[in-house]
């Protein structure tokens, strides 16, 4: 249950993004979407961008607050940052430990 909720506020910060760039530019709502490496769907500043959309997307959804901007997990090649999927998955997790 919390995994689909934390989807549909995930996909609501990619709405977002997408509203401010151009349509041959489009973030997808997948989870196979890569968001670090070299076929990454965002830039540098995109992704932080992104970040931020999704940590205040989060708190006002949940009303807790969450970091993704922390070093660790932005420098993490096989964190939580390297998909939509693994972007859900750990957010999903951090809401369950807060909320359990």
């Amino acid at each position: 249950m919390i995994h689909k909720r934390v989807t549909e506020v995930v996909y609501a910060a990619i709405d977002e993004i997408n509203r401010q760039r151009p349509v041959s530019d489009q973030l997808i709502k997948s989870e196979n979407t890569l968001l670090t490496g070299s076929d990454a769907a965002l830039d540098s500043l995109g992704l932080i961008t992104f970040i931020l959309s999704v940590e205040q997307k989060i708190q006002e959804h949940f009303h807790q607050p969450i970091s993704l901007s922390d070093e660790n997990i932005i420098q993490s090649n096989n964190g939580p940052l390297m998909s939509i999927g693994s972007l859900i998955t750990y957010i999903a997790g951090e809401i369950g430990v807060k909320s359990g």
